[in-house]
């Protein structure tokens, strides 16, 4: 009987210590920190599947870039922020005029994907979910 009690123990812990919750960034700001990939775009809920052709980096310095696979290469795309629930893209064309724009977004899967709403422009596609990359 002490036997099976002491078995019984030692699989009850081994249980709970492999149950441990990982810990999940809760402020925004860190969570979008990282290399995300393209996975589906389309008007949620009629998402398509896409071929990542590269991946968009958000930088600790608030700056987005894009590495592109088959060049090789980083393109700087801009600037982001988040506030009140709203991430801000912004942009510079060549004659220095910023643009900005807004998005709803929603981190899903434990902060591995990223769901992205545009929220000011009519865009072919107003939807788009990232997978968080090594």
């Amino acid at each position: 009987m002490m036997r099976v009690s002491a078995y019984f123990l030692i699989i009850l812990l081994i249980a709970m210590n492999s149950c441990i919750n990982e810990d999940i960034e809760t402020d925004p700001a860190k969570s979008i920190i990282g290399k995300w990939e393209l996975t589906q775009s389309g008007n949620w809920p009629n998402m398509m599947a896409t071929t990542a052709t590269g991946y968009t980096e958000f930088c600790s310095d608030s700056v987005i870039r894009f590495f592109d696979y088959k060049l090789k290469k980083f393109t700087s795309i801009g600037g982001y922020s988040i506030a009140d629930s709203v991430l801000f893209f912004s942009q510079i064309r060549e004659d220095n005029y910023e643009i900005i724009t807004k998005y709803k977004y929603e981190f899903l899967s434990k902060n591995k994907e990223l769901r992205i709403d545009n929220i000011d422009l009519l865009a072919i596609f107003n939807t788009a979910i990232y997978r968080r990359i090594e």
